[in-house]
């Protein structure tokens, strides 16, 4: 898809030269086929004339034909004519609508008009909206003559801003630079949108302006109620409480209360109403994020279980949604509730199913955790009316370098309509800068539009409206970028670390070279392309520094040059969790480099069976808020290394620093113990007394020997602290002072 860039040359001219030669064409042969039936007719008999005249008719149906079906270039009209063809309330609405947005982009004052000309040089257009359509829109295009359906309103203002674009790409006499790019061409044609609720959250699918135009949704603006809001909501009162064994439970909800549903509804009524046809809200309930059920004398009659809520909540979600038939209502396939009800909804009932288990890559079909999402996806489809993907297009832990998604999610777009899946939310960034989203935003709108659209012709479309000046560089490097990632058939880690992108997908010298000559282009320009590409370099600063504490050494110039580039970068977070870039560069200014020139074990080689070892010695510390890149992780309950340290240790070099990383939340804890021995003996040693409560952060452990001689290899053996089975030693350097 991306395997080659084509560089699609403006051949309208080409095209209009191309028309009129054929149509001459036409008449030029048609008058020569006159003169030799005339001739024959002359000599002929009576019987023999009428099958010539015959003949002559056909030919002339045959010309007029043809040249009715011809669709001529749209700058060869003088004149656009907006035109009332049904007499609906709708229609007039829409046709005034048209008539309104295409004049005020139009450069001379005559060329779209309600009125219709004298002449036969102009363009008609007329729009219909079809409530019973099968297709959610439709262009008919028949030479001068060009109308818009659509299903229902949503439907046909996004249609009437594609045409109003694609006029404006294909006439120059229009200016519609203010509209995104195009994703439909100006002819024939019927279609369903591939999903009908296309979620985007990223920052460039965050103006609601916008939304309808794109063809987008955004959960700020299109969803009444979202996720795991219910609480916040209504607050948790002690009436909503989940009870287990007798014991209330104020974090979780017991879906089978009076009060509850009393409250929801009223909740419902005074901020949505009842609704109306086709104009009703999505409302999500769903237990708080907790593995909690309720197995109160209600929830347990409902059907509930240890570990299963599916029976209250779907009783509740049922009830309400024959209360309100023009609102919808969803429920999440997770944690407790992701068994499918064993009853049937209602019809405007639907879920969400996540598809974070899925594995990122190309051969994803070959994976058990596929198959258990397609099985969770057939019983949810048995038991609800839609279903919708919550989908992931971003590193979570790492916004700023590139994740080349899109070749991905176009396959997986596929997979879910082969599943009957009918929307998707694709969980970006939110509101926070992430490298290239305004590009592959609109390839994934494109996308969830139409999955079959032409991604090469979008992304030059895009590149070429925002980055005139620089988009061959930037797209002959995205598309390699998109190549190599699928190609490589690697998993993309939604959670991962630089070293995870270099080894599924990121090139360092293609990324470098790219960067250079991309900031080299950057002298030349200015406007607001000059304030994209200067983000984007900027940003791309971060992958820079994140390369060189995995892969290169410490090189202070070009530290120095791209921290300058960061704080210049207007980013705020570099990840989901909200680490602030402003942290990430005084870490960098104030432990990125190791300066002490008095570590014996600096450089030195590591002995061990665990990770990669050579992270204790390298002599780059690595940062509290990144557990991805320097930090040696390891679950196993008892592990060690063998250091030997450098010619110009001595006796007195007696102490051993060890940094560790502590955090609750990744389950990184402090070792239980650590025991450092030389030849098989014991000579210095650690225990955690357990009063260090910090949380996220470095954890600098000094250890005294006792009896080093200086020159023998050290055995530095790590016990780990059974809090959970997922509680990990994750250490960083170890030096020898």
């Amino acid at each position: 898809m991306f395997s080659t860039v084509r560089l699609h040359l403006d051949c309208q001219e080409h095209g209009i030269l191309s028309l009129y030669k054929t149509r001459i064409w036409w008449i030029i042969s048609l008058i020569i086929r006159i003169v030799e039936l005339f001739t024959l007719i002359i000599s002929m008999s009576m019987r023999n004339c009428i099958l010539a005249f015959k003949i002559l008719f056909a030919l002339l149906l045959t010309f007029t034909s043809c040249d009715k079906a011809t669709t001529l270039p749209f700058d060869y009209y003088q004149n656009y004519c907006v035109v009332q063809l049904y007499d609906t309330q709708e229609d007039a609405k829409w046709t005034e609508y048209l008539f309104y947005h295409l004049s005020k982009r139009a450069k001379i004052n005559t060329l779209v008009s309600k009125d219709f000309p004298t002449d036969d040089n102009h363009v008609t257009l007329g729009v219909h909206i079809v409530a019973d359509a099968k297709y959610d829109y439709k262009i008919d295009r028949e030479r001068e003559e060009i109308t818009l359906y659509a299903k229902d309103e949503n439907a046909m203002l996004w249609l009437i801003y594609q045409f109003i674009g694609g006029a404006a790409e294909l006439d120059s006499r229009f200016d519609a630079s203010d509209l995104p790019p195009v994703i439909l061409k100006m002819e024939s044609q019927e279609k369903n949108f591939t999903f009908e609720w296309r979620g985007l959250y990223s920052p460039s699918n965050s103006d609601s302006d916008m939304l309808l135009i794109k063809g987008t949704h955004h959960v700020d603006y299109n969803w009444a109620l979202w996720g795991h809001n219910l609480g916040k909501k209504l607050g948790m009162k002690s009436e909503y409480y989940a009870e287990v064994d007798g014991k209330k439970y104020s974090d979780q909800f017991c879906f089978s209360s009076s009060k509850l549903k009393k409250d929801i509804e009223s909740y419902i009524i005074d901020q949505f109403g009842y609704g109306k046809p086709g104009k009703g809200e999505n409302i999500t309930i769903m237990p708080n994020d907790n593995s909690i059920v309720c197995l109160c004398d209600d929830c347990k009659s409902a059907g509930n279980k240890k570990g299963n809520a599916t029976p209250a909540v779907s009783k509740l979600i049922a009830s309400l949604a024959e209360k309100f038939p023009y609102h919808k209502f969803f429920t999440s396939a997770y944690s407790s509730t992701k068994s499918a009800p064993s009853m049937k909804m209602p019809s405007n009932v639907g879920v969400f199913i996540s598809s974070v288990d899925v594995p990122f890559c190309r051969d994803y079909k070959c994976s058990k955790e596929y198959q258990e999402f397609e099985d969770l996806c057939g019983e949810w489809g048995k038991a609800v009316s839609s279903i919708y993907i919550w989908e992931y297009e971003r590193n979570f832990d790492d916004y700023l370098t590139p994740f080349p998604c899109v070749n991905f999610l176009r396959h997986r777009f596929r997979m879910y309509k082969e599943l009957g899946v009918d929307g998707v939310f694709l969980n970006g960034s939110g509101d926070d800068y992430s490298t290239f989203d305004d590009l592959q935003s609109h390839l994934l709108a494109a996308l969830m539009i139409d999955v079959d659209c032409d991604i090469m012709l979008e992304t030059e479309r895009f590149l070429k409206q925002y980055y005139p000046n620089t988009y061959t560089t930037i797209m002959e490097y995205y598309g390699a970028l998109e190549d190599l990632a699928y190609n490589r058939g690697k998993i993309l880690e939604i959670y991962g670390g630089i070293d995870n992108a270099i080894s599924a997908y990121l090139d360092i010298n293609k990324f470098e070279s790219f960067w250079k000559k991309l900031d080299s282009e950057s002298k030349n320009i200015s406007g607001d392309e000059k304030q994209r590409v200067g983000k984007l370099l900027a940003a791309l600063n971060y992958t820079r520094l994140e390369i060189m504490r995995c892969k290169g050494k410490i090189d202070k110039e070009y530290v120095a040059e791209a921290l300058a580039g960061l704080k210049e970068s207007g980013v705020k977070y570099i990840n989901e969790s909200h680490v602030k870039l402003e942290d990430y560069i005084d870490a960098w200014e104030t432990q990125g480099v190791k300066v002490e020139s008095d570590d014996h074990f600096l450089n030195q080689s590591v002995e061990s069976s665990v990770g990669n070892v050579d992270l204790l010695t390298d002599g780059k510390y690595a940062f509290h808020f990144n557990y991805h890149t320097g930090w040696l992780r390891s679950k196993a309950n008892e592990w060690s290394v063998r250091i030997k340290p450098d010619e110009s240790a001595t006796s007195s070099n007696n102490k051993v620093v060890a940094s560790f990383l502590m955090c609750n939340k990744w389950s990184m804890y402090l070792p239980a113990e650590i025991e450092i021995q030389q030849d098989g003996k014991k000579i210095g040693g650690w225990k955690d007394d357990g009063s260090d409560e910090s949380d996220k952060v470095r954890k600098t452990i000094e250890i005294a020997l006792s009896g080093f001689d200086g020159k023998s290899e050290l055995d530095i053996i790590f016990r780990r602290k059974q809090v959970s089975n997922k509680s990990t030693i994750a250490c960083d350097e170890i030096e020898l002072r």
